[in-house]
């Protein structure tokens, strides 16, 4: 990615920064039970979500937080995820 033109890293993190932020979330979410996790001082609980209309996505991202828990992620395999994010878009 350093590698790559300035113009070219912006392209591929335009196109790929939500899919980034939401891997972002659900990894920092990982010790929480039933809580987003967007940075240290913002955690976001269901009734938080529903109040800011994000329910959905709310529970769409805590079914992801469950999946990588079960299959007990790591710091490394988190970086590729987001290496392949990066790389797809």
């Amino acid at each position: 990615f350093s590698s790559l033109c300035l113009s070219d890293q912006m392209s591929l993190l335009q196109s790929a920064w939500m899919e980034i932020l939401i891997l972002r979330v659900a990894f920092r979410s990982l010790p929480c039970e039933d809580r987003l996790v967007f940075a240290d001082d913002y955690i976001m609980d269901a009734e938080q979500a529903k109040s800011a209309g994000l329910l959905e996505l709310h529970k769409a991202i805590l079914q992801l937080v469950r999946r990588y828990r079960s299959m007990r992620l790591e710091r490394e395999e988190f970086v590729t995820l987001k290496a392949i994010a990066l790389a797809n878009s």
